[in-house]
């Protein structure tokens, strides 16, 4: 195997250290439409597994190094009042459950949600 050590990466106009390219931005992502179970955009995610009302899990395409390097954040479509959340016993390194609240912390699942995952791959 060869190793390529380079500081920066660019593709002719922008400019980035590998370091944050390495360590520093999103591993995973996902735009998810819950009411239609269609997943928008995603990166890294082979598939999104609608298992309940308001609840889902993300599949990933390549695993994470740990559970314990994994940082979930995630938003739910703008103004809808709810929240995203990790979900039950949580993740594993390739899967990723939320669940979506709305007003009173009840599931919800009128919304499109967003998350990204920083963490090592495996």
């Amino acid at each position: 195997m060869s190793t390529l050590n380079v500081a920066n990466i660019s593709d002719g106009t922008d400019t980035v250290a590998t370091g944050y390219v390495v360590s520093g931005s999103a591993k995973a992502s996902f735009r998810y439409d819950q009411p239609t179970n269609t997943v928008l955009s995603s990166k890294n995610v082979s598939s999104v597994v609608d298992n309940s009302t308001g609840e889902f899990t993300v599949n990933c395409t390549a695993a994470f190094l740990s559970v314990d390097t994994q940082r979930l954040s995630g938003i739910v479509q703008a103004g809808t009042g709810r929240v995203i959340s990790v979900r039950g016993a949580g993740p594993t390194n390739s899967t990723l459950p939320f669940r979506t609240t709305g007003n009173g912390a009840t599931t919800d699942t009128d919304n499109i949600s967003t998350g990204a995952v920083i963490g090592d791959l495996a």
